[in-house]
């Protein structure tokens, strides 16, 4: 009859239905069980580091300087303590204080009024301009005065004179290679004129 299906068929079909669904219920419960094993998303924490910085800005107090220390000519230069006298050696280095201050390479000899003091060097063929502060020996009385001369090859002097207790610098070119000399005087009785760090620059 046209109404009725092949057995077979109708078992086939059936048979095809059940695969297609059993599959699918496979493919669900495994999707299904991954979710549920994974658990629920863990929340991440981000740490962040804030560094603070502050600038304190120190103002000096008004009026205030800032000096090099006292008796150190500008420059380096070549000490005249490196350069032998030329003849009779008058001065000699020690240790001294000049205006309150202590010093280690001090140049100086006891003058008087009568006669100046002096030494002769003959500068270096690289080194022109002779420099020093000049001052008088500590115990000096309070109105004692002392005069400091430099004199070149060819006579030209540059001279200063300084009061007890003060110090003064002196500078004078004497050539490159050339002869040259340092002399004092004691205006008020014997006392000891002191060159301090005197050196040899360009």
């Amino acid at each position: 009859m046209a109404g009725k299906r092949d057995p077979s068929v109708v078992v086939a079909i059936w048979a095809t239905v059940a695969a297609i669904g059993g599959a699918l219920i496979t493919t669900g419960g495994g999707l299904l069980s991954g979710l549920l094993s994974a658990g629920p998303a863990t929340p991440k924490t981000v740490v962040s580091t804030v560094i603070q910085t502050e600038t304190v800005t120190v103002q000096a107090p008004a009026g205030s300087t800032t000096k090099p220390p006292a008796g150190a000519p500008v420059g380096k230069g070549l000490s005249l303590r490196e350069l032998p006298a030329q003849g009779t050696r008058v001065f000699t280095y020690s240790p001294q204080t000049v205006a309150g201050v202590r010093y280690e390479t001090v140049l100086g000899a006891p003058a008087n009024p009568n006669n100046y003091r002096r030494e002769s060097y003959i500068a270096p063929a690289d080194k022109g301009t002779f420099r020093a502060v000049i001052g008088l020996v500590d115990g000096a009385p309070p109105d004692s005065t002392g005069t400091f001369v430099v004199t070149d090859s060819k006579n030209r002097k540059v001279e200063k004179t300084v009061l007890a207790g003060k110090t003064e610098t002196i500078e004078s070119v004497v050539g490159k290679g050339q002869r040259f000399s340092i002399s004092v005087l004691s205006h008020t009785g014997e006392n000891t004129l002191a060159w301090v760090n005197p050196v040899l620059d360009e």
